[in-house]
């Protein structure tokens, strides 16, 4: 008789900064219910992962989950893997941290379960060739690729089954291939096609191995899963026909399998994750192209030959394609280092320990990218990881600083980008000023470890050429269901008419030099055109003034155009180590011999929640100050003008997909303060403003 092995690999996971009620909806309706019927079937055999902030959250809120992974552990049904306990992407943060991570789940596993994990799941199973020596410093013996890792790699279909050694540094480690059409059989399709698929490749002599790897979230939690899954008896049925062919379907967990049987072959891997992930990776235009290839080669009939040659991008463009997202990475690198330089001083280990904790928490994947899920997109989740980063950061300057009140200032090619940028530092802010726009990138007020200018620019996706051709939600035929990778849903009616792309990044102090024919209107929706040729064009930093122990006077100047008349801004941003406000002195010159007549506005983003700001754009009359407060935040943001100015304001609202469907998303509120402004022939116009944060008590 013909017989195969299988091993399944299921991973759980909630990110950091995820709500309270989607972890408890998770463990109610898929959790919960998954662990429960496996351990009704003693014999269905698997390898288990979860991420530390799932566990953390289960250590506090449900225990009863904790026992039963542990009754399963310790009746030899189940094996645990390890990881970075924070799930992050172990090739994309600093080594060290890499190493404490993965270090910290599998001492966490072997306290809690008393036993030592040897394999490790690979955050969304991004692959870098220096991955094996992070993995194989700390132990580990296996992890979970996808399989086309191996056909990149030039290997035959055929011979993809059971397990490859790779290397780096000579630290070698082995990889399972996880079959993608288990991927899309399972739990998406009756399980007599698992079943017939896994008999097509069973072999005589049985050695061959089939590995099932994918998230524990199709289970129950992905949309109509649950009802799928466990309420019209999926999983039931499959665990039922697993046990009653298990004379020819061996389930094995990787590690017993790699005891058993030797490797397939030695291969080296290029850089790569799952097919969907790298088009994701891709920017806009190129993500739709290549999903018409990719459609035209399926159509064809030749996805399978062309499949091998045929790729997206990889992880690490999601830093080019999202400023934001490279931001807050390079962000996270630079904490790192703080918080290592912090731990070289000579204080107590558990000062360190809390601040790299709070760093190993911002380092969760999650809100980095954007794909079928929100991630990035999703405010609630870039907050998390800016508050944990800023609480790392502050506790690390609270070992740095000795005296009370400081003031750092610091230049340099922050974000990789072949300019410098400023970096300040005090104990109540931090702040990131970038010469491209002359703009500030980031506020942190470390008082509620909250950054201020989180916010995200509306620009084009790949997905949104289908809003206006969505189909109607395909109910699912007779035994499948449709994968969240097939669904494309709007959540509302009429987006299409809502998709509107900056054509710059959005921060603070934004220059702008419009007609005066431009309304509210037209600038909420970019339906209009700059004067000039400041907006998201380089400042020079002429200077930086320190001369005062508790204040900074940045420079800034720019000799641009507007309306094709030659324009000099000079820009002067006063920081205090005492107080959390910011200077703010324009001086425009008109060096030409005619009158300029313009409307001058600099544009603040924030990501603060009104709960009437943040639903429609509003104008406001001329005043001579201005206070906006973030009712989530309980903050307060004070406007001083030299002179009266007007001001504007509507919220920022992204058209992103998430595994429910494309949505509309609140990224944050826009104030426009502007003045019309005539300045005559070599003359000067100066504007001053201070802004000021203020805490709030609700």
């Amino acid at each position: 008789m013909k017989s195969i092995h299988l091993s399944m690999v299921i991973h759980f996971h909630q990110p950091v900064g995820n709500y309270d009620y989607v972890f408890e909806k998770a463990c109610n309706v898929c959790y919960g219910p998954f662990l429960k019927m496996l351990s009704d079937y003693p014999a269905v055999r698997m390898a288990l992962h979860f991420t530390g902030c799932l566990l953390e959250w289960l250590e506090e809120h449900r225990a009863d989950l904790l026992e039963r992974i542990s009754h399963l552990v310790t009746r030899g049904q189940v094996e645990l893997l390890t990881g970075g306990f924070y799930e992050p992407i172990l090739t994309q943060i600093p080594r060290r941290d890499a190493l404490n991570q993965v270090a910290l789940l599998t001492e966490y596993i072997h306290s809690r379960f008393g036993i030592h994990p040897v394999g490790a799941w690979n955050a969304e199973r991004i692959w870098e060739p220096h991955l094996p020596s992070i993995l194989g410093e700390k132990g580990v013996t296996y992890t979970i690729i996808d399989e086309n890792f191996l056909k990149y790699a030039g290997v035959e279909e055929e011979k993809t089954y059971g397990y490859f050694m790779t290397e780096d540094q000579g630290k070698a480690i082995a990889v399972f291939p996880s079959s993608k059409r288990l991927r899309y059989f399972i739990p998406f399709q009756e399980v007599d096609e698992t079943v017939y698929f896994l008999k097509r490749v069973s072999t005589r002599d049985g050695h061959r191995l089939l590995v099932y790897g994918d998230d524990a979230e199709k289970f129950g939690l992905w949309p109509e899963t649950h009802k799928w899954v466990f309420g019209q008896g999926w999983l039931k049925r499959f665990f039922n026909i697993l046990v009653q062919h298990r004379d020819w379907i061996h389930l094995v967990t990787p590690s017993e399998y790699l005891s058993k049987y030797p490797p397939a072959d030695r291969v080296y891997l290029p850089t790569a994750s799952y097919d969907e992930m790298m088009g994701w990776a891709l920017p806009a235009k190129m993500g739709a192209l290549f999903e018409d290839i990719l459609t035209e080669v399926k159509d064809k009939g030749n996805g399978d030959v062309y499949g091998p040659f045929l790729r997206g991008g990889y992880w690490r463009n999601f830093l080019t394609k999202y400023p934001e997202s490279n931001h807050m990475h390079k962000r996270m690198i630079y904490v790192s280092d703080k918080v290592s330089k912090a731990s070289r001083k000579k204080v107590t280990g558990v000062k360190v320990k809390k601040a790299q904790q709070e760093l190993f928490r911002a380092q969760c994947n999650c809100a980095y990218w954007h794909g079928v899920f929100g991630g990035l997109y999703l405010g609630h989740l870039r907050s998390a990881i800016y508050e944990h980063l800023i609480k790392a950061e502050t506790l690390a300057d609270k070992i740095l600083h000795k005296r009370r009140m400081w003031l750092d200032v610091e230049r340099l090619d922050f974000n990789c980008d072949g300019q410098e940028e400023i970096l300040v530092s005090t104990p109540h802010s931090g702040l990131c000023l970038d010469v491209n726009g002359g703009m500030i990138t980031e506020w942190d007020f470390r008082p509620r470890s909250v950054n201020l200018a989180n916010t995200l620019s509306r620009r084009p996706e790949a997905y949104h050429r289908h809003l206006v051709s969505i189909p109607e939600p395909k109910k699912h035929s007779e035994g499948k269901i449709q994968s969240i990778h097939d669904i494309t849903v709007s959540k509302e009616k009429g987006l299409e008419k809502l998709l509107v792309y900056d054509s710059y990044r959005r921060g603070m102090l934004i220059d702008h030099f419009l007609g005066k024919d431009v309304t509210l209107q037209k600038f909420s929706l970019g339906q209009y055109r700059e004067l000039g040729d400041f907006t998201d064009q380089s400042y020079t930093l002429k200077n930086i003034d320190t001369s005062k122990p508790t204040e900074a006077i940045l420079y800034f100047q720019r000799k641009g155009h507007v309306a094709k008349r030659t324009v000099s801004v000079e820009k002067n941003i006063l920081l205090h180590a005492r107080r959390p406000e910011i200077g703010v002195t324009y001086t425009i010159t008109n060096p030409s011999r005619k009158e300029i007549e313009f409307v001058f506005g600099g544009e603040c983003n924030f990501s603060l929640w009104h709960s009437e700001l943040s639903k429609r754009p509003r104008s406001f009359r001329k005043s001579s100050q201005f206070e906006l407060t973030g009712e989530a935040e309980e903050l307060k943001i004070r406007f001083q003008f030299s002179q009266e100015a007007k001001m504007w304001i509507f919220p920022v609202q992204t058209i992103s997909q998430s595994e429910s469907g494309i949505e509309k998303t609140y990224q944050g509120i826009s104030l426009l303060p502007h003045w019309r402004v005539k300045i005559g022939p070599r003359e000067k116009k100066r504007i001053n403003f201070v802004l000021a944060i203020e805490k709030t008590l609700t």
